[in-house]
């Protein structure tokens, strides 16, 4: 639950910001669209002259070194890296 509040927060903060927010999105293979294989808790796309996007992946704390190349891949494949 303490996961689901910070998630919130960070995604009214994005928002108050002007920024389209969109969260708990699934990513899913191109092939068949039935096998998940990742998941981004607050995605925020600001339109302009340029499209800017920040990935936002909210943790309880226990994180690991995988988390973090998990978060800047997804980050690279929106291009808000």
């Amino acid at each position: 639950m303490q996961t689901e509040t910070s998630e919130l927060m960070v995604a009214a903060y994005i928002a108050a910001a002007g920024t389209h927010v969109e969260r708990r999105l699934v990513l899913t293979r191109v092939a068949d669209l039935t096998e998940e294989v990742g998941d981004i808790d607050v995605l925020g796309t600001r339109f302009g002259t340029a499209i800017e996007r920040t990935v936002v992946e909210v943790k309880s704390g226990d994180a690991g070194t995988t988390d973090v190349f998990k978060l800047a891949g997804q980050a690279l494949f929106f291009g808000s890296f």
